[in-house]
């Protein structure tokens, strides 16, 4: 991804939807809030927590399909858009992907 963000000729955009228990837990938030600032018209991050603190202010829950169909390009956009999936089921709903 940082490769193809710092590719002035690639025109992807990217969404990145992180599903973690706690705020402590998101692994590498300091570099993927960095490239987003860096690259704002062509990388977001979408943070979720399960177990929020006080100060959340974020989306709260598992990566589900109305997650993903509020983050994401309608699918008539056919080939245009590709979701990749990674990590534990656990963390992308009860199943309904």
């Amino acid at each position: 991804m940082t490769h193809a963000l710092a590719d002035k000729n690639n025109k992807t955009k990217f969404k990145l939807i992180y599903s973690n228990v706690t705020e402590k837990d998101i692994l590498l938030r300091e570099e993927f809030d960095a490239l987003k600032k860096k690259y704002p018209n062509t990388l977001d991050v979408v943070y979720l927590v399960d177990q929020p603190s006080a100060n959340w202010t974020g989306p709260v829950g598992y990566i589900s399909s109305d997650v993903i169909k509020s983050n994401v390009g309608p699918a008539d956009l056919k080939e245009k858009v590709k979701i990749f999936v990674c990590g534990k089921q656990l963390f992308y709903g009860k199943r309904d992907l």
